[in-house]
């Protein structure tokens, strides 16, 4: 496959990113809830589970170029990158547990263990154990089974963790199950409940079957989008504890990202994949640091705003990454001319 047709994936994965940011800003809840409801739990939910079918997909056309060996590199420059950023967030996740969790601290320790397995040492690092999860059974399991069956089982586990979604339609007495669960983990939104399916959605996407030549994937995307509108405001107002799973992002990530594979767009857009990347990672600080530093000037209620928030969060995202980026570039530049 051209490299062009990889180009609009590389687009929306930069979108995405900035959808991932307004969800964790709201930026509009403070000038209309209903449009912050539909950025926030309509277009943001999208983000996350088209990531997962991305990394689904590369991963599954590297392991048909280079073997096996693919997932123990992939792996190691994951896990890589995840210890780097756990060790950045570690002093939130601490100001964190303090703030929520009544525990001695001779259990923090165990606690960020806990973490760092499973939920990430802050919340937005979920993704990256989660994907490991996902990927890892998706590889062991398609070594003696079929992806067929493995979508039915991921698909079946989806719709358990999609209790917390579903919460107000459950009678009491799983109610009361489900709050049990969400004490002790917090969220089903991990690698067994919610990124499996979307990873293995991916790797279906790389086989070339009759779905995969589908040719009204735009068309399907369209519908399937429409019936998640219909979906989310279906279950607004309702007693949930989050919006995570819905059940129309299922069908729709794989319409969605067949869709993007197949328009030829002709800008290279790799280096906004790579920032996107970055702001996922770098922007959760600055939902941290800028009311701080407002504070200090007396003027914390400017983050009040979420316009306020998500421009100045963004603003600062995209210093931080650009900075980034060219740091790296530096690095690369002067170990080249070093050989």
């Amino acid at each position: 496959m051209e490299r062009s047709n990889y180009n609009l994936i590389d687009l929306l994965k930069y979108i995405c990113a900035i959808l991932v940011v307004a969800v964790h800003v709201n930026p509009l809840k403070d000038l209309s809830e209903w449009a912050n409801f539909v950025v926030i739990n309509i277009f943001g939910r999208v983000a996350v589970p088209f990531f997962f079918v991305c990394a689904g997909y590369f991963i599954a056309n590297n392991l048909k170029k280079r073997g096996d060996v693919y997932i123990k590199d992939y792996m190691i420059s994951l896990m890589k990158t995840y210890i780097i950023w756990s060790i950045i967030y570690l002093p939130f996740g601490i100001l964190w547990v303090q703030s929520n969790l009544d525990i001695p601290i001779i259990l923090y320790p165990i606690a960020l263990i806990y973490a760092f397995f499973n939920v990430g040492t802050f919340y937005h690092l979920w993704y990256v154990p989660a994907l490991v999860f996902s990927v890892l059974v998706t590889f062991f399991y398609t070594k003696k089974f079929s992806l067929r069956s493995l979508f039915i089982w991921s698909l079946i586990l989806y719709t358990i963790g999609a209790a917390e979604t579903y919460n107000a339609y459950l009678d009491p007495a799983l109610q009361s199950i489900v709050a049990s669960y969400m004490g002790i983990f917090f969220t089903t939104r991990n690698g067994l409940f919610y990124g499996m399916i979307f990873v293995v959605i991916g790797f279906i996407a790389a086989q070339d079957n009759w779905l995969t030549r589908f040719k009204k994937n735009g068309l399907a995307f369209f519908i399937c989008f429409s019936m998640l509108i219909f979906e989310a405001f279906r279950m607004y107002n309702t007693d949930g504890y989050d919006f995570n799973f819905l059940f129309m992002l299922v069908p729709l990530s794989y319409f969605m990202f067949q869709w993007a594979r197949a328009v030829n767009y002709h800008r290279d857009c790799r280096k906004l994949r790579d920032l996107g990347s970055l702001y996922y990672f770098t922007h959760v600080m600055f939902i941290e640091l800028i009311p701080m530093g407002l504070g200090l000037i007396h003027q914390k209620q400017l983050f009040d705003s979420g316009l306020f928030r998500f421009v100045s969060v963004m603003l600062c995202t995209h210093g931080l990454s650009m900075l980034i980026t060219m740091i790296r570039k530096f690095i690369k530049h002067r170990q080249l001319s070093t050989q």
